[in-house]
């Protein structure tokens, strides 16, 4: 199976959610030799800083593809509808399952979705914006 684990990440510096980016995928790279993982994340500032910050796994069947990209150009275009992240990130023969480990459900449509919701904040914060 092809699995795409959309990480998110604001921030060099580690928080809770970093944590748990690093103890799903670890406990995945320990467990799971079979499946096909694709890490992928996106940001614009601070690039090499935070794309060293990912958690990296030295496992055969995961790979981290990160791009330069604003994450709120993304994210305003995904609200829209726009499947921007498919575009960015599917690679061909697609995925099976698009799992997003930040809380945020993507306009995926080449694959069944799953989406970890950790915090609403976000998502009220993002609607007052609007």
């Amino acid at each position: 199976m092809k699995i795409a684990l959309c990480l998110g990440l604001n921030s060099e510096n580690k928080r809770g959610l970093d944590f748990f980016f690093e103890g799903i995928i670890g406990g995945l790279a320990q467990i799971d030799a079979e499946n096909e993982y694709s890490l992928f994340s996106y940001f614009f500032k601070d690039f090499e800083t935070k794309r060293r910050a990912l958690p990296q796994p030295s496992r055969a069947n995961f790979r981290l593809d990160v791009r330069r990209w604003p994450s709120s150009l993304v994210d305003r275009l995904e609200h829209a509808g726009v499947p921007v992240i498919d575009r960015l990130f599917t690679r061909p023969g697609g995925f099976d399952v698009f799992h997003s480990l930040s809380g945020y459900l993507s306009a995926a449509r080449q694959a069944k979705t799953i989406v970890t919701v950790h915090d609403l904040m976000p998502e009220v914060f993002y609607r007052q914006a609007l």
